[in-house]
């Protein structure tokens, strides 16, 4: 799943009603493996993208039930070189960047050092 642009940390409650029996099930289920109180949140949330994703699978496959293999294959495979296409030009445009601030900070640096050895030569011909 991608991140998005909203923080994990952000949390929204839900209250759901369900069975005393699904309850006892779900807490029976994670109890015997470890899993504490607090973990139920986490377990449903994975669940429920576990389901969006399988929805999301399963509606793709049908929508493409008619495209032959070959074609589906090609298509996924002009998507994945548009992609790495587009960060390798973000990770040379980064890289381009550092480079140019590090030239910049080093020059400064330079012209620091040129100036205070030139104001010892000086000082040192009085």
């Amino acid at each position: 799943m991608t991140k998005n642009a909203t923080s994990e940390l952000e949390t929204t409650r839900l209250t759901i009603s369900w069975s005393k029996q699904a309850d006892l099930a779900l807490r029976s289920f994670l109890g015997a493996r470890g899993v504490k109180k607090g973990d139920i949140s986490r377990f449903i949330k994975e669940a429920v993208r576990w389901r969006i994703f399988h929805q999301t699978v399963t509606e793709a496959r049908e929508a493409f039930v008619d495209v032959p293999p070959d074609e589906i294959q090609k298509m996924i495979d002009e998507g994945v070189e548009d992609v790495r296409a587009k960060r390798y030009l973000q990770t040379l445009r980064k890289r381009r960047k550092r480079a140019l601030h590090l030239r910049g900070k080093l020059k400064r640096e330079l012209v620091a050092k040129l100036q205070k050895t030139a104001a010892a030569l000086r000082a040192s011909w009085r």
